[in-house]
């Protein structure tokens, strides 16, 4: 009993001393309603972390066991999200090199997801609900690289926009398969 007891106060110290990464928002740019309620989720462990790498694995080995094409794509848009966050948290803490490379590991993982819901649909599974998450999330992560655009500039603000370019095709894909 004091074992358990102990392995849940050690859990909820954690939980409760770890702190959220957050994008700031830019008054100056405006959001949709649906987008400005979008919460992109807590991205956990960063990569400037040591043990980011243990994270990886495990996730590598999670998507590695997903065969359903639609659960397949949710779990890539999550990965795609978190792994957003955590670009931007560490553009945040001035590692925007990093930043870059996990803001484009994020879209790579959006891109996965796309053609999962894609391979879904051609299947005939209803993937409408998927492809409307993959659109709201894209607009969501279009408008915060568009607050780091404005907040960066010389070749940071380059790779920024080369990375919207990257969302911005998707972002077509995507409402290409809505219709």
């Amino acid at each position: 009993m004091k074992k358990t007891s102990l392995i849940i106060f050690v859990l909820l110290v954690l939980v409760l001393s770890s702190k959220a990464v957050f994008a700031q928002e830019n008054d100056e740019l405006v959001q949709p309603k649906e987008v400005m309620e979008y919460q992109l989720p807590y991205s956990g462990l960063l990569p400037d972390n040591p043990l980011y790498s243990l994270k990886i694995f495990r996730d590598k080995v999670i998507s590695f066991l997903i065969s359903d094409p639609l659960k397949k794509s949710e779990f890539d848009l999550l990965q795609s999200e978190k792994r957003f966050s955590a670009g931007i948290g560490l553009y945040n803490k001035g590692k925007k090199d990093l930043g870059e490379t996990t803001i484009s590991k994020s879209i790579n993982y959006l891109e996965e997801a796309f053609s999962k819901a894609q391979e879904a649909k051609k299947h005939g599974q209803d993937a409408h609900v998927i492809i409307d998450k993959l659109a709201v999330s894209i607009d969501k992560q279009e408008y915060l690289l568009a607050v780091l655009r404005e907040k960066n500039s010389g070749k940071t603000k380059e790779a920024i926009i080369l990375l919207g370019k990257r969302i911005a095709d998707l972002e077509n894909k995507v409402k290409s398969l809505k219709s």
